[in-house]
């Protein structure tokens, strides 16, 4: 009896094995390639692994696939590519030709005008020494120009006015006082009243004639002396007068500008030149044309001529 029961035990297990086999034995194919390795098991982990990676290509091939993975407001890889492929592709196009290279006999008379302009600024400067010598005049801001709380003073006088005519008022700008500054030194030689010729600002200049002690405040009222003939209904001036005359004051209270920069330089053989330049936006942006007055030379007065 025990017998028995151990050989159907055995034969128990003998099936066991024999239906183990033959799931084996269905997968692996009928004909293998050449190369392929001896062990099945070899091959299937193979197949497993070439089926793994022909799925995971052709999901991240699949362009709707990609963009539903990627999460709300971002951009997917595909899309960055895509931006650098049409960068490169744009960035190869044709450069613009090379600005011809600046010969040796340019740059030669070049160092020579420097040169030249550096020598008769410093005799000007010299000449300027022994003409204040002379007549015993002293520059309060030590020949610079400039003295503290001078920004201050153009910025409320401006919006004093401003105020009055309910327009914002100004805010001082670096960029445009760079620029007033320039013009005033420029001219500081013979301080000939005129204009820079810029189209980027509106702009107006005055002048003393007298010692170097002219303020801010004094180009201010000056232009301010225009206000009786300026229409603010208009913005020009009365009785049909040319524009120039009321020009000043109808910078200084314009709506459209929002941005001031002055500047002020002591002119070499007495006088200061004052410059302000308006402009109507942020000055990073595009500069716009903006219109420009040049007034005759101001009347004497009994303590300066303006």
């Amino acid at each position: 009896m025990r017998q028995m029961q151990m050989q159907a035990m055995a034969a128990r297990q003998q099936a066991r094995l024999v239906v183990l086999l033959l799931l084996f034995l269905s997968h692996i194919p009928y004909s293998a390639p050449a190369s392929s390795s001896s062990d099945p098991l070899d091959d299937l982990v193979a197949k497993a692994r070439s089926s793994a990676r022909n799925i995971a290509s052709s999901s991240s091939s699949d362009p709707s696939m990609m963009s539903s993975s990627a999460p709300s407001g971002s951009v997917s890889d595909g899309q960055q590519d895509d931006d650098k492929t049409s960068s490169s592709s744009s960035s190869s196009a044709a450069p613009p030709p090379p600005k011809a290279a600046e010969t040796e006999e340019e740059a030669e008379q070049r160092r020579k005008h420097q040169a030249e302009a550096e020598a008769a600024e410093r005799q000007a400067a010299a000449e300027s020494k022994e003409y204040a010598k002379e007549k015993g005049l002293v520059s309060p801001t030590n020949g610079t120009g400039s003295y503290k709380g001078m920004a201050r003073e153009f910025i409320d006088g401006h919006n004093a006015y401003r105020a009055k005519y309910g327009v914002p008022p100004l805010v001082w700008d670096k960029t445009v006082a760079r620029q007033a500054r320039r013009w005033s030194t420029a001219m500081r030689k013979d301080c000939q009243l005129k204009h820079s010729g810029t189209t980027h600002y509106g702009e107006s200049v005055f002048r003393s004639h007298e010692n170097w002690n002219a303020t801010a405040k004094d180009a201010i009222h000056w232009w301010a002396t225009e206000e009786p003939i300026y229409d603010k209904n208009t913005g020009k001036c009365t009785g049909g007068r040319h524009f120039k005359e009321c020009g000043h004051f109808a910078l200084m209270v314009n709506r459209k500008y929002q941005r001031l920069g002055c500047g002020r330089a002591e002119c070499y053989k007495e006088g200061v030149l004052i410059t302000c330049n308006y402009y109507k936006g942020d000055t990073t942006n595009a500069p716009s044309p903006s219109p420009s007055y040049s007034p005759s030379s101001p009347p004497s007065s009994s303590s300066k001529k303006y």
